[in-house]
């Protein structure tokens, strides 16, 4: 709460002597209501989707909301704040940011900004996300904790086994606080960033330069566009046990990732291959990698209603544990599928979603939801 009202009081001082007499203020709010089943329901997988601070996309009540100043034809501020009933504290300020777009080929972003990883970022809010769950490479978490280094791989094998997990390859709940330039040129896209927080974890708050992130991609024609992203940041936020010749942001995460979107007629596919390499030190392996992949198809049956499925998978790399090659962490597959339908400013969403450990034998989970999305437009305006 502190940053969000730090970063929103230096974006009014910054740009209020540019405001213009057309400037307009827009306050949207999709509220959110997810009836869910899990069977069976004491399954150890039941908290899959659920991402740092307790926050999930099956919850029952939940309420996105995105604000817009339009300063002048140049500068607009941002802000988007996560309303959820079974957050700890309930109200997350995600982003608040000063957009500045002069042309197509320069634009740039700075305050608590949305990563330019990857290309889920723009499909993360409910409307635009044709199912419910996020992608395992965006929400699903390790055994690696950010409060240490692990001195022994049992350390994190224990973890595994009791399904005690924290840092995220790519944590959907946290907006980087920093500054990034974008733009496009012809067939060229491009989207770089700069910030003291982590991809990973959300606790960090470093120096500038601490988290580099950025992502190229080529529309190489109207329908097929394909993108390459990179990542290098220090995950950890407290470190007791560092070697005396590491400093804490030594202790690096390192992702690399490709996409692609391809438009057929009705159809729609999406696509996400992504590798992570995280630090550490005290382990004889000195790094520990993680791959994640997803495939995603969308086919618009009618201007109302379009059917959505992904599949896709999370996957540990092997270590020694007494002479046997292990998984270091819950290897884990995913199917979900679904069926949603619009009507005005209404969305309805079924889905059914499978999840299963590869590592556990019968661990199969299936959730069943239904998702009801009513669009708030224009708060102000309405009161």
């Amino acid at each position: 709460m502190k940053n969000f009202v730090k970063w929103f009081a230096f974006i009014i001082v910054v740009c209020i002597y540019k405001t213009n007499t057309a400037a307009q203020l827009l306050l949207n709010a999709d509220l959110i209501v997810t009836p869910t089943t899990i069977e069976p329901q004491e399954s150890p997988l039941k908290n899959v989707n659920t991402t740092s601070h307790n926050n999930s996309p099956f919850n029952l009540f939940r309420s996105e909301m995105l604000g817009l100043w339009g300063i002048s034809e140049i500068f607009s501020v941002r802000a988007n704040a996560l309303f959820d009933t079974k957050m700890k504290n309930r109200i997350r300020f995600d982003g608040v940011y000063l957009e500045g777009k002069p042309d197509s080929v320069f634009n740039f972003r700075v305050g608590k900004i949305p990563t330019t990883f990857g290309n889920f970022v723009s499909r993360r809010f409910a409307r635009e996300n044709t199912l419910i769950g996020f992608p395992l490479m965006y929400s699903f978490k390790t055994p690696l904790f950010g409060n240490d280094v692990d001195t022994n791989i049992s350390q994190v094998l224990f973890r595994k086994q009791q399904y005690d997990s924290e840092i995220i390859a790519l944590n959907e709940a946290v907006w980087i606080q920093g500054i990034s330039v974008l733009g496009s040129m012809e067939n060229f896209r491009y989207a770089f960033s700069l910030s003291n927080s982590s991809l990973a974890n959300p606790n960090v708050k470093r120096k500038y330069g601490n988290q580099y992130s950025g992502r190229i991609s080529s529309t190489l024609s109207d329908n097929l566009e394909i993108g390459i992203s990179s990542a290098l940041g220090s995950y950890l936020d407290k470190a007791k046990h560092l070697p005396s010749d590491k400093k804490i942001e030594d202790v690096k995460q390192k992702i690399y990732g490709a996409d692609v979107r391809y438009e057929y007629w009705r159809y729609e596919f999406l696509g996400e291959v992504m590798q992570i390499t995280y630090d550490v030190p005290l382990l004889p392996q000195k790094e520990l990698t993680a791959k994640s992949w997803y495939a995603e198809l969308r086919y618009q049956y009618s201007r109302t209603i379009l059917l959505s499925a992904r599949v896709e998978q999370f996957l540990f790399s092997d270590v020694d544990s007494f002479g046997t090659s292990v998984n270091w962490g819950n290897s884990i597959n995913r199917w979900e599928m679904g069926i949603r339908y619009r009507y005005a400013d209404m969305f309805f969403k079924g889905v059914w979603q499978r999840i299963e450990f590869s590592s556990l034998q019968e661990s199969l989970l299936d959730i069943y939801a239904l998702q009801i999305i009513y669009r708030w437009e224009d708060i102000f305006k309405a009161m």
